[in-house]
């Protein structure tokens, strides 16, 4: 139960890091937006990482759960590189 409590939480504390760079795509910054981007696809990784090394006991649901959140973050920072592309190259 101690483990994924830790799991949860470290999963928890990634995951808060990745969407706080992903604001970085919505405020004014001289960074270009695949800075932006590599930034936010290594605290992804960061993420990957936790779920690799996931017990085996865990359920093929649990990890899915966990695998979800990480696509649904990645989606959304490829989505936000190119908007943020876009309104740049129309500025």
């Amino acid at each position: 139960m101690q483990n994924q409590m830790n799991l949860s939480d470290s999963f928890r504390v990634a995951m808060n890091v990745a969407m706080n760079e992903l604001t970085r795509y919505d405020i004014e910054t001289k960074e270009p937006p695949y800075v932006t981007k590599g930034k936010v696809e290594k605290k992804i990784d960061n993420m990957r990482s936790l779920i690799r090394n996931m017990p085996d006991s865990k359920s093929d649901e649990e990890r899915s759960i966990y695998e979800l959140v990480i696509h649904n973050i990645a989606d959304l920072n490829d989505a936000k590189e190119k908007i943020k592309t876009l309104e740049l190259d129309k500025n």
